[in-house]
């Protein structure tokens, strides 16, 4: 499935808060007249798109998948949210632990003026970037490491140690698309790499400054969180 992360106050359900598991939630109701638990491969914050986000949920109501789909976007695709495709899947499937892999990719809009047709859908620089600066940095993320510096300080998981499979830098539609994959991340990590990365391609710091945070585990010297519109949930592999 696919949403604008604008519309939405993140895809965890919160009272009296539009998300996009309440909308999803809500519109079962309507359409099989069942209380059911929407379950998604990840939790996005307010404001990240996904463009291929899994769920899963059990249905006593034997509605073919098609039917479904297609009742479900009637309900939600004018509030920013679209099923693109849905199947019927073994009893013991689970869309989060089940996965092994999640990628995401931040997009950024890099020349001087803005784009109405990325208003909200990209981090706009202003100034150029060194992209193949930006790459040699990106591979310091490659790898298990402790990433403290990293995530959020309200981040509430035990362990700080991630894997990176992935952590590409490319130019793609006229966009830089950073791309990466890992089984899972800490909060905001995506956009506190993102934020990095983009400090290096202006030339503020070298590419070796990732090896450096990550070796000194401190957020406070770490770049800035990147704005949660310029993040999309692309991929989920089981």
């Amino acid at each position: 499935m696919e949403y604008d992360g604008t519309k939405f106050h993140g895809f965890q359900r919160q009272k009296e808060l539009i998300s996009v598991q309440g909308l999803m939630e809500d519109s079962l109701l309507k359409i099989a007249q069942e209380n059911v638990t929407v379950h998604g491969s990840g939790r996005t914050d307010a404001g990240v798109h996904a463009i291929g986000q899994v769920t899963h949920f059990d249905l006593m109501n034997n509605i073919p998948p098609f039917k479904l789909r297609e009742g479900l976007n009637y309900c939600m695709s004018e509030k920013g949210c679209s099923v693109l495709d849905m199947s019927i899947v073994s009893d013991d499937f689970h869309a989060r632990f089940q996965a092994k892999s999640r990628t995401y990719i931040y997009k950024i809009l890099n020349r001087r003026p803005p784009s109405p047709l990325y208003d909200q859908r990209v981090w706009h620089i202003k100034n150029p970037l060194n992209i193949d600066l930006m790459q040699e940095a990106a591979k310091y993320f490659i790898g298990r490491h402790d990433f403290s510096a990293f995530r959020c300080i309200h981040c509430q998981v035990t362990s700080p140690i991630k894997t990176m499979a992935q952590c590409d830098v490319i130019e793609k539609d006229g966009l830089i698309e950073i791309h990466i994959s890992s089984r899972s991340f800490l909060h905001n990590q995506i956009r506190i790499m993102a934020g990095t990365l983009v400090q290096i391609g202006l030339g503020k710091e070298k590419a070796i400054w990732v090896k450096q945070l990550l070796e000194a585990g401190d957020r406070r010297k770490s770049g800035q969180t990147a704005p949660p519109y310029g993040l999309y949930f692309a991929k989920v592999i089981y």
